[in-house]
């Protein structure tokens, strides 16, 4: 998935230099009005509302097409306010490189505020007499490089279509949501992103500023890609289905983002200004058919702010029959709350990653939003990775309707260091009962091979490092990965206290089947919390939460003690003391100078030993532990 989203970027830093000029012609034009570039383009003025003859939109497209290299198109209607251009019949297509601006307008504004909105567009496309077919706002047929922004487009079918165009940027538009903050849409499709002979590729739609951000709502679907060939394309930095200050919600019908066939999408992304909110659609972001999407960094079913409840009212992802879709990641993870259905659903796809996102919750990990559903719910998938032990990578699923992770069927759902608490079902659950044992010679069909649960009987922490013991009957003479986790109690049916993860330790199996294991983990256990585990086999099978146990807490200071015989000093402190390092200095007036002691030490598993020369003739020492 990495590898998918860094060729996405780099085939957009490819055409960097192509576009480079159109963003400083568009800086020229509102800089000093609408004088063409010498021996570069060609600059047409919109200046009526008229549907033809000069002045006209329609006649500006078909200036723009018939002129060769990378022309303009602006726009200077005379009259304060917003401007409504109705054509009488669909407008021509855009065929060659064009920059179409309708920011160039007087009185147009862009915006301003990266989590609001200041901005007001002042050309307005509506779609009203165009009763027939399936009218499109403005369709790019093979209008590559080209730029479309500062327009309001409403009442058409598709609001703009990219049709074999490619290195496109379509930004600061709202489309489907009128000049009023009503959803005045389509029954098709916001942005089409789609291809009939060749490629539409590397095109993006918004941006990482808040004035190329586009408000996209009130249609079937807002954004969608397809067929395959309509690869490698990035959303960032819109609002799919709210208006444009990002808090009420004006959802499209069916998708907020649509990918069908289409392969390396990047949704979001973890560069400042990059997050979507997907809000208050159908499903938020569908995906069918798809490979190597990345969906990171964005905000499904809430504000910017992460308060006011936007959901979506079906999944909030929902991806089906795809492969390595990565959703999240370290530092990078999308908030995915409020949804009346899964936060997010895998069905028949595989090889996919869900790292570091909170769903259910927001990055506080203390609102309650939610999902309706599952957090995150599995079915006829194989080899999916939910969370991870590297730094950030795990997920924070919380408050959900049912399950925290639900695997309804298929298997090697690898399940690994993630936040899990209060939700309404079990915190990780395999479907119906499978067998209490996996006994050597089973064949076990069940979801994630009805992976056995460690069984723990004791748990105890102090100075900073925690003790917990046990037994797993598994298959025999194989290898397991077993993770633990603390947290208050609970209430309910489902008190798996998963609020923090402690670390983790590897067992292998005798030939019956049997691993007892005694761990010790860097991590203290808070006074009151349970203690529950995971086991993981190799194959990346995860089983259930274990039921939880109390644990005991002991002193936060280990004891060092002293023992002298003859001519030599004996040092001991407990080995459940983790990380403790044994100090020395000759004098304790201050500043008092302490330097580690390195000598060798041993540890028999219940006290840790180091032995130093001591005899009349040496310096006096004082001896601590610091950790």
């Amino acid at each position: 998935m990495v590898t998918a989203a860094s060729e996405s970027e780099s085939r957009t830093e490819a055409l960097a230099p192509m576009k480079r000029w159109f963003f400083w012609l568009i800086a020229a034009l509102a800089a000093a009005g609408t004088a063409p570039l010498p021996g570069r383009a060609a600059s047409f003025t919109v200046s009526n509302a008229n549907d033809a003859g000069a002045g006209s939109l329609r006649q500006a497209i078909l200036d723009a097409n018939s002129s060769p290299g990378a022309n303009s198109i602006t726009f200077n209607l005379p009259g304060a306010g917003v401007h409504t251009i109705a054509p009488l019949s669909s407008l021509p297509d855009l065929s060659g490189t064009v920059a179409v601006d309708g920011f160039t307008q007087p009185g147009a504004v862009i915006n301003t505020l990266p989590n609001d909105n200041n901005g007001a567009p002042a050309i307005r496309l509506d779609g009203l007499n165009l009763t027939n077919g399936f009218p499109i706002g403005l369709r790019l047929n093979g209008a590559s490089n080209s730029l479309v922004r500062g327009f309001i487009v409403v009442r058409f079918y598709t609001g703009l279509q990219l049709n074999n165009t490619s290195g496109t940027t379509i930004a600061g538009n709202w489309i489907g949501v009128d000049a009023d903050g009503v959803a005045r849409g389509g029954t098709g499709t916001g942005i089409d992103v789609t291809t009939s002979l060749g490629r539409s590729t590397a095109n993006v739609l918004g941006g990482t500023d808040p004035g190329a951000r586009n408000v996209i709502g009130g249609f079937h679907t807002g954004v969608s890609f397809f067929p395959n060939s309509a690869d490698h394309n990035l959303v960032a930095g819109n609002f799919i289905g709210t208006d444009p200050t990002g808090t009420l919600p004006r959802g499209n019908l069916f998708d907020g983002v649509s990918v069908q066939s289409a392969t390396n999408i990047t949704i979001g992304g973890s560069a400042p200004g990059a997050r979507n909110l997907i809000c208050a659609n159908g499903t938020g972001v569908g995906l069918l058919g798809s490979a190597g999407d990345v969906i990171r960094g964005n905000y499904f079913g809430t504000d910017a702010g992460a308060r006011y409840a936007l959901g979506n009212t079906g999944d909030a992802i929902d991806a089906q029959s795809c492969t390595a879709v990565s959703i999240g990641g370290a530092g990078a993870g999308n908030v995915i709350a409020n949804s009346t259905g899964h936060g997010i659903f895998l069905f028949s796809s595989s090889n996919s990653v869900v790292q570091g996102n909170w769903i259910g919750t927001e990055p506080t990990a203390t609102w309650a939003m939610g999902n309706g559903k599952a957090g995150i719910y599995l079915q006829s998938a194989g080899g999916n990775t939910l969370g991870g032990p590297a730094a950030g990578a795990g997920n924070v699923i919380a408050f959900n309707g049912a399950q925290g992770v639900g695997v309804a069927s298929g298997d090697r759902a690898n399940i690994s260091a993630n936040v899990i608490f209060d939700n309404g079902g079990p915190g990780i659950d395999l479907g119906a009962d499978g067998p209490t044992t996996n006994h050597p010679g089973n064949t076990v069909t069940g979801p994630n091979q009805w992976q056995n649960y460690p069984v723990l009987t004791n748990a105890f922490s102090e100075y900073a490092t925690t003790q917990i013991g046990g037994n797993l009957n598994s298959r025999a003479a194989t290898a397991y990965r077993l993770e633990f986790f603390s947290g208050p109690p609970g209430y309910g049916l489902y008190p798996a206290p998963a609020r923090v993860y402690l670390g983790a330790t590897n067992v292998v199996t005798d030939a019956n089947g049997n691993a007892a294991f005694n761990a010790v983990l860097p991590a203290a256990v808070a006074t009151g919390d349970w203690v529950t585990a995971t086991a993981t086999d190799t194959l990346g099978n995860t089983s259930e939460f274990a039921t939880p146990t109390p644990a005991t807490t002991g002193v936060s200071t280990p004891p060092l003690t002293a023992g002298q015989a003859g001519a030599v000093l004996l040092l001991t402190w407990p080995s459940s003391a983790a990380g403790f390092q044994v100090e020395a200095t000759g004098s304790l007036t201050p500043p008092a100078v302490w330097q580690p002691v390195t000598n060798a030490i041993t540890d028999d598993g219940r006290f840790k030993r180091v032995t130093l020369a001591n005899s009349p003739g040496l310096p006096r020492r004082f001896f601590r532990l610091r950790r």
